[in-house]
């Protein structure tokens, strides 16, 4: 029977968010073949190895646990939406070079789609396949010295050659950029990857790996057809954040509720919390984020507020619309 080989990267953190990805890559499973699942794993704790656990019954496959020397990444730049854990696949091609062909999948992403179909795209004359990352576009090619000509690609979702990628040592190639240039990795290993291999990877369709963000364009049907999408990534807003407005995030909730993960609730919902989330995910947005948060309030406070405070909450709003802009 052939074999799929999928490949996550994982701190205890994500783990759940992975999780539900296993779990939509099974629910979507239509051919007769076998999913051999690997995880580069930089900490996840017992608790969630149970649960993955349950899903390995649930499913009946198994998951391959790749334990990693996390002080190796200790100084590796890292912001809130980027762990150390983002620069374990670097390494793929060192730890499973016994594979010949492997997909990275990010946790945060949902499969809408049999996945064979996209495992079974022929790189045989590439390093990888990945999509063009239509959010930053041409953003990235002055900084990391990409020629203009050539496309940046979203790392979230790559199909590796790994012969070849072992023929040329990519990991080596890639760690260097990631040494040498710290300054540069705006976006973490997706640049180091950018600013190495451009050139080298086969383009696949947006579908497979279609961005949250991009479902803000005004024009989205004429973009992509939201049936044709295979591959949902929440990069920018997450649905397991506070106040998430996406028309993707019912896709989320409906995979996670398949998962032993559907009763939890939002860790540590208080009000202090909350500020601080949305703050730290729109810190360049602050007025959006006022407003949004009075709206937010406005409505869930109604019910209990007399009439004369929701209308100080609504001068308030006018206010800082004025102040801000």
């Amino acid at each position: 029977m052939e074999i799929v080989n999928i490949v996550f990267s994982s701190d205890d953190n994500y783990a759940q968010l992975m999780g539900v990805a296993i779990c939509s890559i099974f629910e979507n499973k239509k051919n007769n073949y076998s999913i051999y699942i690997y995880v580069l794993d930089g900490g996840i704790s017992q608790k969630n190895i149970n649960r993955l656990n349950k899903l390995e019954k649930k499913y009946t496959f198994k998951i391959n646990y790749i334990k990693i020397d996390t002080s190796f990444f200790k100084n590796f730049y890292t912001r809130e939406v980027y762990s150390q854990a983002a620069y374990y696949r670097i390494m793929i091609p060192r730890l499973l070079p016994y594979i010949k062909k492997i997909l990275y999948l990010d946790c945060d992403i949902i499969v809408l789609n049999d996945i064979y179909e996209l495992y079974n795209t022929d790189i045989s004359n590439y390093l990888f396949a990945a999509v063009e990352d239509l959010y930053l576009d041409k953003m990235r090619h002055k900084e990391l010295n990409i020629p203009i000509k050539e496309k940046y690609f979203n790392s979230g979702v790559l199909l590796i050659n790994i012969d070849k990628c072992k023929e040329i040592n990519a990991p080596e190639t890639i760690l260097n950029f990631v040494n040498d240039y710290p300054e540069k990795l705006e976006y973490a290993d997706q640049d180091a990857f950018n600013a190495t291999m451009w050139g080298n990877f086969l383009c696949l369709d947006k579908k497979y790996n279609f961005l949250s963000l991009l479902s803000e364009s005004s024009n989205l049907n004429e973009f992509i057809k939201i049936n044709d999408i295979k591959i949902i990534h929440y990069v920018g807003e997450k649905p397991w954040n506070y106040f998430y407005k996406n028309i993707f995030n019912i896709k989320y909730f409906y995979y996670l509720k398949k998962t032993p993960w559907k009763n939890l609730k939002y860790k540590n919902r208080t009000i202090k919390n909350i500020l601080t989330k949305y703050n730290n995910l729109y810190s360049g947005r602050k007025q959006i984020f006022l407003m949004n948060l009075l709206s937010y309030f406005e409505k869930k406070l109604s019910i209990i507020l007399s009439g004369k405070n929701i209308n100080n909450i609504k001068r308030i709003k006018r206010k800082l619309k004025i102040k801000f802009y």
